[in-house]
């Protein structure tokens, strides 16, 4: 797939190729390179991404880390194009400090929320970071699935929304912030019911 200005790939193209052992992707127009789209190819034993235009910012750090865990089976090639201070070194010879990542850190986060019972209830969570922070919501410890339950939803700025409360919806909440660079946790949050629970 080299000398083919390839411009961009998904994040699965290439994962769950468990028998694949050479990807030459050198010479095309690639910048980026998403998280994952190597995962499970475990016999991956060459791989080629010199001559593209990789940005070697914090959107690739995890490629990095991969490359390095990977040095004694994978025999790889990838150089960065910018920022200029990289220009022509190895993802596998850099740093944490070069990749220039800023871990998660809130701009908002959840308070206490008095509802009645059958109410809608909204806990905000913002957070700032390099690469920018994937919000995730807890509650009691467990991680919430929206897919799970379709009185659940994460919003787009982050915000949990739970419609119809219930008594089951009692207890501790807080949202977590995750990027490459790390993860922050927030403080906790509850609902408070008041009025006729009706149900």
């Amino acid at each position: 797939m080299h000398f083919n200005e390839i411009e961009a790939i998904e994040p699965n193209t290439f994962s769950n190729l468990p028998s694949l052992e050479r990807l030459f992707l050198h010479n095309n127009r690639l910048s980026r390179i998403p998280v994952g789209a190597f995962r499970d190819m475990k016999s991956l034993r060459r791989l080629r991404l010199d001559s593209n235009t990789l940005i070697c910012d914090c959107h690739l750090l995890w490629l990095s880390e991969m490359l390095k865990e990977k040095q004694t089976t994978t025999q790889a090639a990838a150089t960065c194009e910018y920022p200029v201070s990289l220009q022509g070194k190895s993802l596998t010879a850099l740093s944490f400090d070069d990749f220039h990542c800023k871990k998660p850190q809130f701009t908002e986060e959840p308070t206490d929320v008095d509802v009645s019972f059958g109410g809608t209830v909204y806990f905000s969570c913002k957070a700032d970071g390099d690469p920018e922070p994937e919000i995730v919501w807890l509650h009691n410890k467990n991680e919430i699935i929206p897919e799970e339950d379709a009185r659940l939803s994460i919003l787009n700025d982050g915000t949990l929304m739970i419609t119809e409360a219930r008594d089951s919806d009692q207890g501790v909440y807080e949202c977590m912030a995750k990027n490459a660079a790390g993860e922050a946790k927030s403080r906790t949050a509850q609902i408070r019911y008041y009025g006729d629970r009706g149900r």
